[in-house]
């Protein structure tokens, strides 16, 4: 039934092996790295098309944003309106009384403001103001004087508080239990725009 020779059987498997190794360096030399070239390819446009849909969602709340920017502004304007600026001192005394007069605080020394150095971004047209005020108060009376003060502007941050009581002969018998109060703080201030 087998009508091939030895010998031509011989060359049939050498041409079959040879074709077949042919075909493995054919296939992992030439259209493997092709295939690797096909897949980064796919992967650059996959990672494009990720960038442009996030750009198209970007700009579709373009509108979104700017109602944000907008409303960022304002808030940062009426804040800005109520940072201390130009006579510091005079702000002090001003704000100080403001706050007082609605507590059974009694302010008698303000020491005057210092700049200091304090660490905020260097473009921010912000100094940093240092000050300190002396008085007496009753002990509740202090307490929701020193919590209105900080409410009353984010930009104002305790640095210091020392209380005593009163000195037995400085105080009358009606006042005995006041205290002695120093608050030291630190506020931002707007700084003026410096021109050329």
């Amino acid at each position: 039934m087998n009508k091939w020779t030895s010998e031509q059987r011989n060359h049939i498997i050498l041409l079959a092996m040879a074709t077949a190794g042919i075909a493995a360096l054919i296939w992992f030399g030439l259209i493997g790295s092709l295939q690797a070239s096909i897949q980064e390819q796919m992967n650059r446009i996959a990672l494009s098309r990720s960038k442009l849909n996030l750009t198209k969602a970007g700009i579709s709340r373009k509108e979104q944003f700017k109602q944000e920017i907008e409303t960022g502004q304002r808030q940062l304007l009426d804040l800005e309106g109520k940072m201390p600026q130009g006579d510091i001192f005079r702000w002090l005394n001003n704000s100080m009384h403001e706050i007082e007069s609605g507590h059974d605080v009694n302010i008698v020394d303000f020491g005057p403001p210092q700049y200091v150095e304090l660490n905020i971004p260097p473009k921010v047209p912000y100094r940093a103001v240092s000050y300190s005020i002396g008085g007496t108060a009753y002990y509740r009376s202090f307490g929701s004087f020193v919590a209105e003060l900080e409410n009353s502007s984010p930009f104002i941050r305790l640095k210091g508080l020392t209380l005593q009581s009163v000195a037995p002969g400085l105080a009358s018998p009606g006042t005995s239990e006041r205290l002695g109060f120093r608050l030291d703080f630190v506020t931002l201030v707007k700084s003026a725009p410096s021109g050329p």
